[in-house]
């Protein structure tokens, strides 16, 4: 049938919190994957070989975009290393004590140590500096490399393309965002409708009406008990957090406890738990577009 976006993960890692995804099209055709565990010292990102018509676009834009952006930054970071200038001495210094730390209060004190020398300026070399500040310049090359391919290729790659920017540009302006959201609208939402990256997307555009000083999504859902609870009337005077989670995911699993000591000790806040397997259009309403995701709601104050 249509090809479909996938991403394929290793459970272990999974589960554990810590993994890294391949992204393929299920198509037509053979695909291997070679996956490399990440709990290996320096592991290699997922490999992908496929001759199928959209994995084998896809593997040539990511190469093109490996061979004329990041390699060359490498190459160029590489050279510096083996002179001796990233770090200055303080800089050095900080983290070879930060190498050390084997507990984690020391290491939350060499972090605050190494931000703070970051905001003084003292951490880096002037070498190291002018290389970052040429890596931010390439990076606005890249994406406007991007944004020129998902223009002129407006296929299932281009969607693919455009929902990874979708996830980068999230917390950006809306001037930022606004060239995807019309490259959305004007070719993509209409060409693949019932397609879940379009979906996706279509969700992220709906959801940037969600932002501070807006108005609150109301909701009425049941608790555990079955008793029914309006959202406005529980956090009359109180702060919301509304909590987005499933079961199968492990990280919602992770963060869960934090939630759950913030009730207990936060009179002042008020919790909700959503379950986006049970409630997928208020998700949907929402502008949820990954979980664990945890949105703060306050009442205007009188």
């Amino acid at each position: 049938e249509k090809p479909e976006f996938y991403q394929l993960f290793a459970c272990e890692d999974y589960n554990n919190g810590c993994w890294m995804t391949l992204d393929f099209f299920a198509e037509e055709g053979d695909v291997y994957a070679t996956f490399y565990g990440y709990a290996m010292d320096n592991a290699p990102r997922p490999t992908l070989h496929s001759e199928t018509p959209l994995n084998k676009e896809l593997l040539a834009y990511n190469k093109s975009i490996e061979e004329r952006f990041y390699i060359p930054m490498r190459q160029e970071e590489e050279v510096l290393e083996k002179a001796g200038k990233l770090l200055t001495v303080e800089g050095a210094a900080l983290k070879k004590l930060y190498d050390e730390c084997e507990d984690r209060d020391s290491l939350r004190n060499r972090s605050k140590k190494t931000e703070q020398s970051k905001k003084d300026n003292r951490l880096y070399t002037p070498e190291y500096k002018a290389f970052m500040e040429k890596g931010e310049e390439l990076r606005k090359e890249m994406y406007a490399y991007e944004l020129d391919y998902i223009t002129n290729n407006p296929n299932l790659v281009g969607l693919y393309l455009l929902n990874q920017a979708r996830q980068r540009l999230y917390n950006k302006d809306d001037a930022v965002k606004q060239p995807y959201v019309d490259l959305f609208k004007n070719i993509y939402d209409t060409k693949y409708p019932t397609n879940n990256m379009a979906i996706n997307m279509r969700n992220w555009v709906l959801s940037m009406d969600v932002r501070v000083g807006s108005r609150i999504i109301d909701f009425t859902l049941p608790d555990l008990n079955g008793a029914k609870h309006t959202l406005s009337k529980e956090i009359e005077g109180k702060i919301a957090i509304v909590d987005f989670w499933a079961s199968w995911c492990g990280p919602c699993k992770m963060l869960s406890p934090i939630v759950d000591e913030i009730a207990e000790e936060q009179d002042a806040v008020k919790v909700c738990k959503i379950n986006v397997d049970d409630e997928a259009e208020l998700a949907k309403q929402f502008g949820i577009m990954s979980i664990p995701t945890l949105v703060v709601i306050e009442t205007a104050r009188s």
